[in-house]
C-alpha cells in the first residue's frame, strides 16, 4: 500500500517500510511493550488472515462463545470495528479446529469457513461474499459443495474472477485411512454477472493449491504437469510437464511470472508467463514461510531464526533478514 507493507503473523500486525528496512508492530503507543490483548497490533484469536481495500485492513478472529468475527481495522492501526458475524465454530469431539479460506476484492470479502473433521462426516461447505461499503455487511451464499468430507480451497481474486477450488472425500475410506479425493472440480465465480462458473477443467492432482489466476487465464495442475486454462475460449493447455511444487500466487501477482516452489529444496523457479522456457532459480531456506511478492520485494518468514526475509528484485540476488 501507499503506507508500506501490511502483514499479520502469529496473531501480530506488522508495518514494513522499505525506506529504512525496519518492521515494526502497527501499534502506534510509544509505551507499549506488544506483548499482550492491550496492544493494538495484538489479535488474539485470529486466523493471521490480512485483507486490504480503501485504506482498511481486514481480519478474522473467534471470540467470545466460539463466534467467528469480522474486523476492520484503520492504516494506522489505532481502530478496530467488528463488521459482523461470520459463523460460529462448533466445538464438538470430532473437530479438531477450523480452516479459513478468504479473499478481500473490490469492496468484498469472500470467505468459506471448513471444519477440521478426525472422522469425515457428509456436510455442506458454502463459500459467502460479505458487502464491505453496504453498512449492514449483510453475507450472501454464492456456492455451496454438499457431501462426503466437501472442503472448498484457493481464493484467488483478479480483476472480475475470483478462484476456488473444491472436493469431496471417498466415502469408503475409514477413519485413520489416508484420504483420496473424488469429484475434485475448479471453479471461478464471475463479479461481472455474479454467477460461478462450475468444473471449468478436471482436476486430479492431489495438490489442489497449485490453483492460480492471472489475467485471463487459470493454471492448475493435472497428472503432475502445469496446465492453463482459458478463460476467453475455455481451452485448456500443457504449459510445463513434469511439474513439481507449488504455485505461489500470493508471488505470482503481475501474471508475467509465475512463481513456484520445491518444498523439499525451498528452491523458487520463477517462469516466464509468455514463455516458460525462460526461467531462473530463487534459493529459499527450507523453513521459510513465503508472505507477499510484488514488483519491487519478494517477503517470507525465516521460522527457525524468526525473521523477516526481503528479497530485492532490482538490486539484490540475495535474501536479507530485519528482526521483528
Amino acid at each position: 500500500t501507499k503506507y508500506g507493507y501490511y502483514f499479520m503473523i502469529n496473531e501480530k500486525l506488522y508495518l514494513y517500510d522499505a525506506k529504512s528496512n525496519k518492521i515494526t508492530p502497527l501499534c502506534g503507543r510509544a509505551d507499549c511493550t506488544h506483548g499482550n490483548t492491550s496492544c493494538n497490533a495484538v489479535f488474539e484469536g485470529g486466523f493471521d488472515y490480512l485483507g486490504y481495500y480503501n485504506d482498511n485492513l481486514y481480519t478474522v478472529l473467534i471470540e467470545e462463545n466460539r463466534k467467528i468475527n469480522l474486523y476492520q481495522i484503520s492504516a494506522d492501526g489505532s481502530q478496530r470495528v467488528k463488521l459482523c458475524q461470520l459463523g460460529l465454530y462448533d466445538e464438538n469431539e470430532n473437530h479438531q479446529g477450523i480452516t479459513l479460506m478468504a479473499a478481500t476484492h473490490r469492496g468484498y470479502f469472500y470467505y468459506s469457513i471448513i471444519p477440521s473433521e478426525m472422522v469425515p462426516t457428509k456436510r455442506k461447505t458454502s463459500v459467502y461474499r460479505v458487502s464491505l461499503t453496504d453498512d449492514k455487511h449483510g453475507k450472501e451464499e454464492i456456492y455451496c459443495k454438499e457431501g462426503f468430507g466437501s472442503w472448498v480451497r484457493g481464493f484467488y481474486a483478479y480483476n472480475n474472477t475470483v478462484l476456488f477450488s473444491s472436493a469431496l472425500l471417498k466415502e469408503e475410506n475409514k477413519a485413520g485411512a489416508i484420504y483420496e479425493f473424488d469429484n475434485q472440480q475448479y471453479s471461478y465465480y464471475d463479479i461481472s454477472n455474479n454467477k460461478v462458473v462450475d468444473n471449468i477443467v478436471e482436476g486430479n492432482d492431489e495438490n489442489t493449491d497449485t490453483l492460480f489466476v492471472g489475467g485471463d487465464d487459470i493454471y492448475y495442475c493435472k497428472e503432475g504437469n502445469l496446465c492453463r486454462y482459458s478463460m476467453t475460449d475455455g481451452k485448456s493447455e500443457e504449459v510445463v510437464e513434469g511439474f513439481f511444487g507449488d504455485v505461489l500466487p500470493s508471488i505470482s501477482y503481475d501474471f508475467y511470472d509465475l512463481y513456484c516452489m520445491d518444498d523439499e529444496t525451498g528452491v523458487i523457479t520463477v517462469y516466464d508467463a509468455t514463455d516458460f522456457s525462460k526461467k531462473k532459480e530463487i534459493e529459499t531456506g527450507k523453513n521459510w514461510n513465503m508472505l507477499f511478492g510484488d514488483d519491487k520485494f519478494l517477503f517470507a518468514v525465516d521460522q527457525e531464526e524468526y525473521r523477516l526475509m526481503v528479497y530485492d528484485k532490482k538490486h539484490d540476488s540475495t535474501w536479507r533478514g530485519v528482526d521483528f
